[in-house]
């Protein structure tokens, strides 16, 4: 699944001198939730604004998408994102920046983790998307930020997540019912608890 996590500020300010434009360390963490143990893919400036200690992200696969010759110690390189995304759109992948490759690649997104900062910040860089084949499907407010989940308006997708929710919300049941049958109640008084 391609997955896209970003944020941006209410004027779609995306960053500051190939930088973060602000910092809340909510979001930060927020970002390390949905990244780690996973594969992301980054333009190469964005790589090199990430590293702490001459080191990636840790405990996460970098991939950095670049047109320039490119070698860092454990690091993936793709010269085409979009073979790169087509080929491993069954891994769970998140695609973390910057601007140009968030640009070029969101239509290919099946999810896009957004966090909307209402608030103004100081910058140059700002982003160009339109999110009209999405849907927002869950936010989370605090305090000036929105983490939105977005996904994209395919019925395939959609048919999964209903399905995978309804599964989970079925064993979930069950184990329910199984283990109050187990304790002795009866149909009736697990239907209320439940």
């Amino acid at each position: 699944m391609i997955n896209l996590i970003f944020a941006l500020d209410r004027n779609n300010l995306f960053g500051n001198q190939n930088k973060l434009a602000w910092h809340y360390s909510e979001d930060l963490q927020y970002f390390k939730e949905k990244t780690l143990n996973k594969k992301c893919i980054m333009g190469e400036q964005t790589f090199y604004s990430v590293l702490r200690n001459g080191k990636p992200l840790p405990n996460r696969i970098s991939v950095v998408a670049t047109l320039n010759e490119f070698d860092f110690p454990g690091v993936e390189v793709t010269h085409d994102i979009f073979k790169y995304l087509e080929e491993h759109k069954d891994e769970d992948l998140y695609v973390i920046g910057g601007k140009s490759i968030i640009e070029l690649t969101y239509k290919m997104a099946d999810v896009i983790y957004l966090t909307y900062i209402d608030a103004d910040h100081e910058g140059d860089i700002y982003l160009n998307i339109d999110l009209s084949n999405f849907d927002l499907v869950d936010e989370r407010v605090s305090g000036v930020l929105h983490f939105r989940k977005y996904i994209k308006k395919n019925k395939k997708l959609m048919i999964k997540i209903v399905l995978t929710t309804l599964v989970q919300f079925l064993i979930y049941y069950s184990v329910a019912y199984w283990t109050y049958r187990a304790l002795g109640f009866n149909e009736h008084n697990i239907i209320e608890i439940i």
